[in-house]
């Protein structure tokens, strides 16, 4: 995954029942389970790319692959939301939630 993160300019962090496992040792994983996990990135992320191969790796992964992409500013999407090319995305932050265009976010232009 270090390969995966760094070809794809992202730092990866897993969350949820993966890392609560991670951290205790203890069964939190089960077959329903999804990973979940955080990709960070840099704006030189090509995110198109990026979320296509998560995609090609989610549909051969026996668990469900859920996270956001976060931009340095804090600002998150799903990273579902770009396979469809959406003009407007669903953007995440301190604030709320907010529809937002996908190039704005992309080129890591602020919120209004």
């Amino acid at each position: 995954m270090q390969v995966f993160a760094a070809d794809h300019h992202v730092e990866l962090q897993v969350f949820g029942s993966l890392a609560w496992q991670s951290l205790t040792g203890l069964q939190y994983l089960s077959e329903t389970s999804d990973i979940d996990v955080l990709l960070r990135i840099h704006l030189a992320a090509d995110i198109d790319l990026l979320s296509s191969e998560i995609s090609r790796i989610d549909n051969a992964s026996p668990s469900r692959i859920d996270g956001e992409f976060v931009r340095p500013d804090g600002l998150g999407v799903n990273w579902r939301e770009f396979l469809s090319d959406p003009m407007d995305v669903l953007v995440k932050s301190m604030e709320g939630v907010t529809l937002f265009d996908r190039k704005r976010f992309v080129a890591g232009d602020s919120l209004p």
